[in-house]
């Protein structure tokens, strides 16, 4: 079976108001190297020694200043074919 092995973090940030969620889009700058002018989610790399729990955290810290109240996280999934 082939290891599933991950270098990113990707955090939904939402909130939920009166009448539907709200979800959190950031947008990248239009000189950013990779994907400018870009519309995403929070997301970023998992440092050397740092859980993937860890840099969720710390991502969503740094590019918003938000703690989250509640947090849940996605299990990963691997597809067989």
């Amino acid at each position: 079976m082939p290891t599933l092995e991950c270098s990113i973090v990707e955090v939904c940030v939402f909130c939920f108001s009166a009448s539907a969620p709200k979800f959190l889009l950031l947008r990248r700058s239009k000189t950013d190297r990779i994907y400018p002018d870009t519309w995403q989610i929070v997301s970023g790399s998992i440092e050397a020694n740092e859980t993937a729990l860890k840099a969720s955290l710390r991502e969503m810290k740094e590019e918003t200043g938000f703690a989250p109240d509640r947090y849940w996280v996605v299990p990963p999934t691997l597809i067989h074919s």
